[in-house]
């Protein structure tokens, strides 16, 4: 991925995903419900579905604002540069351990909240995958 000038498919896919994952999770926290199926629901699975879009929302906008300062060099994301030593490696596990709370948490829920979680979950557990790799391989090769 490029740090100046034009960013690259990979960064455009990569804010391509996030914008839609945060708009998804907009909708689903959003998203009214029917009378019936209000009704036939139970509250605390409702509460695990509201749960779990506020963890997948933390999950994705925390990789954006990740995401962004790496890009714009607001904070040296380079382990071993300088005092942040190790920055990205526990940024990556703590995005990573919020899609996996997100996954557990819309497994719980119901409808449009559930289904909308799992996607979240997974497509960012990707990303977070692929930072964790992209450090893991970095200092392989340092």
């Amino acid at each position: 991925m490029s740090k100046g000038g034009h960013p690259s498919w990979q960064e455009i896919a990569a804010v391509g995903v996030s914008v839609g994952n945060v708009c998804l999770m907009a909708v689903a926290a959003f998203y009214r419900r029917t009378a019936a199926e209000q009704s036939t629901a139970s509250p605390w699975r409702v509460k695990s579905g509201y749960v779990a879009v506020s963890l997948g929302l933390c999950s994705q906008l925390f990789y954006c604002v990740m995401l962004a300062a790496w890009r714009y060099g607001w904070v040296p994301l380079n382990p071993g540069s300088n005092s942040v030593i190790h920055l990205e490696e526990k940024l990556s596990n703590v995005g990573g351990m919020l899609s996996i709370a997100t996954f557990w948490t819309a497994c719980f829920g119901t409808g449009l909240r559930r289904w909308a979680g799992i996607w979240v979950a997974v497509t960012t557990f990707v990303l977070w995958s692929m930072v964790g790799l992209g450090v893991a391989l970095s200092k392989l090769f340092r």
